[in-house]
Order: C-alpha cells, then structure tokens, then sequence
C-alpha cells in the first residue's frame, strides 16, 4: 500500500492576544486524508527561544532561575533562558539572557541545536547553550542581575551532583520544574549511578 507525505494545506490564527496567538491547521496525512489540529504561536519575532546550562567552575555547580509562571499557577524551577530577538543569534541571546537573569556571563563551551519546545502544542523551538562561570571571579565580584520590570526571579546556585535531590524537595515543597530540567537531573544522575 502506498503512502503519501503529510503535509500543511493551510494555517488560519483564530485567536490572538498580546503575546501569543491559536491557529487552526488543516493538514493531509500519509493517507491522504485530511485532518485538523490547532497550534498555540507567538505573536512578533519568530518563535525562537534559547535555554543556558550554566555551571559554575571549578565546582560544577548550575544557576538555576526559580519564578512565578501564571499558567503553572506556582513558582517554577528552570534554567535560564528567554526569546532570541530577531536578527540576534541564539548563543548571543543565551549570554543575553544569562546576564539579564541572573548577573553571570561566562563562556560558550557547547551548543545544543533547535528543537521543539512541546511540538504537540507550539511550533516554538527552544536551542541550548552550555556556559562555564569563573566562580572565582564572582566571589571577587558578586554577579548583579539586571531583569526586566516584568521578572522577578530568584537566583539559585545547585551543585551538580545534588541537583535530583534537590528538584524531590523542591517539588514536594510545592515548586514546579521545566520538563528540560528535570530530564536533565534525572538523565545526569543516571549517568553518574552507571559509571
């Protein structure tokens, strides 16, 4: 039995509001037959997003952001991250962000590429950035974040080897976590059990 390519017949935004909008998907699928979904987007810019895994060295220890999220209903545990800007590349946006949020900047080591965010819901993409910190440096010079009137976020550092053990408390304190954090933590404390 042959199959076809899915692919988008049209994309019409039914709703909108200041930040983001719902659009309404026709698609046709392997069998041809075609189907509807609908797609939350961000207004403005191009749906991009970059995340910061910054560790603090010597020590690998990782700056955590903890703020309110509206539509968790609860503080929520995270990496830093925030939107890339149109015409800025996403390690620029990632030290932009790092910065902004929490006062540290460090250097680029690795890049993680673009993927989607939750691609049942969004077509948002999300890029990473890992980023070591001279911890000496700002033991010298306390880090001063500078986050928008809108953020208020509490900076939070978290030895790598404790981070699991810290996300159990967190979360059964209350607090939420980013999905991309808790894989990380669990996947790292995987790692370590193993070798």
């Amino acid at each position: 039995m042959e199959t076809g390519s899915p692919k988008i017949l049209s994309k019409e935004s039914i709703a909108a509001s200041r930040f983001l909008k719902l659009d309404s998907i026709v698609w046709q699928d392997t069998h041809d037959q075609e189907r509807r979904w609908d797609c939350a987007s961000r207004t403005g810019g191009h749906g991009h997003a970059a995340m910061i895994i910054a560790r603090l060295m010597p020590e690998r220890s990782l700056v955590l952001v903890r703020q309110f999220r509206p539509p968790a209903g609860k503080f929520c545990l995270e990496f830093p991250a925030g939107l890339v800007e149109p015409g800025e590349d996403f390690t620029s946006a990632a030290l932009r962000e790092l910065s902004e949020e929490t006062g540290y900047t460090g250097k680029v080591v690795d890049t993680i590429p673009f993927g989607f965010s939750s691609a049942g819901l969004t077509d948002e993409t999300i890029a990473g950035v890992v980023v070591e910190i001279d911890s000496e440096h700002y033991r010298r010079h306390p880090p001063v974040p500078h986050p928008e009137a809108s953020e208020d976020i509490e900076v939070l550092i978290v030895p790598e080897a404790q981070l699991k053990d810290f996300l159990r408390d967190r979360l059964a304190d209350g607090d939420g976590a980013d999905a991309k954090l808790l894989i990380y933590a669990f996947a790292l404390s995987d790692l370590n059990q193993r070798s």
